[in-house]
């Protein structure tokens, strides 16, 4: 998930990221999994693409700083 402030960062990062309590969810993306980035603000959903590694948490604590989250 994006919203306008995020998708272009998610764009050119390649770093696609949800809040803590999608940790579940995060556990059980793995490599080359297909992904969708849903922007919530315009309701668009962009993809297809394909996950790098498996999923993770905190792998960059600037990521996504101007949201508040890390």
């Amino acid at each position: 998930m994006s919203n306008s402030e995020t998708r272009d960062h998610c764009f050119n990062t390649g770093v696609f990221g949800l809040p803590p309590e999608y940790g579940p969810f995060v556990a059980n993306v793995k490599q080359g999994m297909p992904l969708f980035l849903f922007d919530y603000t315009f309701r668009k959903l962009y993809g297809v693409f394909e996950a790098a590694s498996d999923g993770s948490m905190d792998i960059s604590r600037t990521t996504f700083r101007s949201t508040g989250r890390t």
